[in-house]
């Protein structure tokens, strides 16, 4: 039994990563800046936590885990490193779990968070042992991490930061290939070489990108959904969703073969059937006006125009707040961004989430002069929504802290 310390412990990715150590019997305390909703899940289980940073955190501890988002001057990681203790970043933290297993691991651009929950709903409702750790909350469990045994793991493995060269997975599941991460990738070419990289070191692909490579269950070639149907091996079979949009029928399928060496294809359609979804992804949080508000994490174009063109199928007219995550992003995509929410009815757009980046040159105004529209501030969103009229929906989309707003507007 080591002992481990998780620096940024609050967030969604290295309180799953707490979990599943207490789970495999390590010693595990963590801390973050602010007390998170994770503290109490993770004090039910034995993990001590703390608010706020401070090197006394380190004593007795031998591997120290860092999110993401902690910066190399932070006083305790900078701390853990004069002491001479092994430190890692979340990703091989994860890695260091997930590869002892059968391991389902799910990247791509878009739908990685969904399609690794439909692959944990499937295995759940079958009573299957596993361990799940991903990025978003399973509405039905209240949690990113769910625990029953040890049979297979079920990750989500991240693509943004490059660190997918620390998995070894079973099963490789890719759900798409975008560039939307500019401040690590200069282009497409380069996320689909980290992902192939990745494929290469399983033992099966599952995918909808065609990489070039052997032994792939390639969309098209070996498996297809059409309509509401999955194609595969000769037989076709009915998905009957809660969750909507054509994203998520591809998704449902990736997760249907992806389990199909441990659940068979018929049982695991079934199964998926009563999955419910996952927070903020087409999460309905309430009314305002009449109106449903829609919470959505989507911060990519592709993501935007999924979520609009979704709830377009379902209702009249669309309204929707739109919360533009990143300078980087919004500077390289700004014209697709631009396109994708004339889809939508009615838009508002708030300020730039910079997630700790320098203001760039192009903002939020510049994305609203394209639609005719002005930038709006975080707390005159309500007035805004106030003056609609004859609208059925309203989506707050963004990876920043618009949920807080639409949340709050919720009640």
């Amino acid at each position: 039994m080591a002992s481990y310390h998780l620096i940024g412990v609050g967030g969604i990715g290295l309180s799953a990563v707490a979990l599943w150590l207490k789970k495999e019997g390590e010693e595990v305390s963590g801390c973050d800046a602010r007390r998170g909703y994770t503290f109490d899940v993770m004090a039910e289980e034995g993990i001590k936590c703390f608010v706020g940073h401070d090197p006394a955190h380190l004593h007795g501890v031998e591997v120290v885990g860092v999110s993401t988002a902690i910066s190399a001057e932070h006083e305790e990681l900078k701390a853990a490193y004069q002491l001479g203790l092994e430190v890692l970043p979340r990703a091989a933290l994860l890695a260091r779990l997930a590869n002892r297993y059968y391991q389902i691991a799910v990247t791509g651009t878009h739908g990685k968070t969904t399609t690794s929950a439909m692959i944990s709903w499937i295995l759940y409702r079958m009573s299957y042992p596993f361990v799940s750790a991903i990025g978003g909350v399973v509405r039905e469990w209240g949690s990113n991490f769910y625990w029953s045994g040890k049979e297979v793991a079920v990750i989500e493995a991240d693509e943004s930061d490059r660190t997918l060269t620390y998995y070894r997975p079973s099963i490789a599941v890719i759900t798409n290939v975008e560039l939307d991460h500019p401040d690590f990738y200069s282009s497409k070419e380069e996320v689909l070489s980290e992902i192939r990289n990745f494929a290469e070191k399983s033992k099966r692909v599952v995918t909808t990108v065609d990489l070039g490579m052997k032994g792939m269950l390639l969309k098209g070639r070996d498996w297809d959904v059409v309509g509401n149907r999955l194609e595969y091996l000769g037989k076709s079979y009915e998905l009957n969703l809660k969750v909507p949009g054509r994203h998520n029928l591809l998704n449902a399928a990736l997760a249907i073969i992806a389990v199909s060496e441990v659940i068979p294809i018929a049982e695991a359609v079934e199964a998926i059937s009563s999955f419910q979804g996952v927070a903020r992804r087409l999460e309905v949080i309430g009314r305002f006006n009449e109106m449903l508000i829609y919470d959505d994490y989507a911060h990519h174009p592709t993501e935007v125009e999924a979520v609009i063109k979704t709830l377009k199928e379902k209702h009249s007219r669309v309204a929707v707040v739109f919360q533009p995550h990143r300078y980087s992003r919004l500077e390289k995509f700004i014209d697709q961004f631009a396109q994708a929410l004339k889809m939508a009815d009615e838009v508002a757009v708030l300020p730039v989430y910079s997630a700790g980046e320098k203001k760039g040159s192009i903002t939020s105004e510049d994305l609203a002069n394209q639609l005719g529209r002005k930038v709006i501030d975080k707390y005159e969103v309500k007035d805004y929504l106030n003056k609609l009229r004859g609208f059925e929906a309203v989506a707050f989309l963004g990876a920043g802290d618009i949920t807080k707003i639409a949340h709050k507007i919720a009640g």
